[in-house]
């Protein structure tokens, strides 16, 4: 991996990666062995479908998960290494994942101006006096208490309910076709938060470790895929 970075002003810095083709070549084929375990298409048992069929029906499936695993392995090590502290998540740019090619991506972050203290003896500060609303300290308190808040692992006889977080895998097909970007592994899931399909989180309610359920739901007019929006999905 190559690692360049620039200084872009006292308070950027540009983290430009270049990841070599063979590791993008592995990541590749273990992205599309996990889909083909878990892909359903029409005339073929769960995980039988041939390989150049799956690589042709979720080529950015594929995509979407190499980006995002190579990101997560190889941006933090190379903020570590250059002792680069962001202040704000990273502006990611990137080329497109193909095989048998080297990955760029470039990662612009914000971090702490250094700042060179002056003489600062004999000068006068004045201050506001700020009186905090009963509101916003508890606001501010159920920030906190988010963002701090830790995941405990449940019993393995322990139903689902809304509140809590869980790791699962999900595909879905619409007319007996598989969607884009359908297939997904080890989701992390808030169930009762709203973020996915209306309807999907609360079909987990009630599940347990290691069961699965097979249900349709409605897609939304907003869809993404407009040819599917209205119609059933079959999860």
């Amino acid at each position: 991996m190559q690692v360049n970075v620039e200084e872009i002003s006292p308070v950027q810095k540009k983290i430009n990666i270049e990841i070599p083709a063979e590791r993008v070549n592995e990541e590749i084929e273990k992205a599309y062995s996990v889909i083909q375990k878990k892909a359903k298409l029409q005339g073929f048992r769960p995980g039988k479908a041939p390989m150049n069929l799956i690589k042709r029906t979720y080529s950015d499936a594929m995509r979407d998960d190499v980006m995002r695993r190579l990101y997560e392995q190889t941006l933090y090590k190379a903020l570590n290494d250059h002792k680069i502290e962001p202040i704000d998540p990273p502006t990611i740019e990137s080329d497109i994942i193909e095989q048998g090619v080297p990955f760029k991506y470039s990662a612009l972050v914000e971090v702490m101006p250094q700042i060179l203290l002056q003489d600062y003896n004999g000068l006068v500060v004045s201050k506001e006096k700020y009186v905090a609303k009963p509101e916003s300290i508890d606001g501010e308190l159920a920030r906190m208490q988010e963002n701090m808040a830790q995941l405990i692992p449940a019993d393995s006889d322990c139903a689902i309910e809304n509140g809590h977080s869980v790791s699962v895998d999900y595909s879905f097909s619409v007319d007996g076709f598989p969607e884009e970007s359908s297939v997904a592994e080890d989701a992390v899931v808030e169930v009762g938060a709203n973020r996915l399909i209306p309807g999907f989180e609360e079909q987990l309610i009630g599940l347990k470790a290691g069961e699965t359920k097979e249900f349709t739901l409605l897609l939304p007019e907003g869809y993404r895929n407009s040819g599917a929006a209205g119609k059933e999905g079959l999860f």
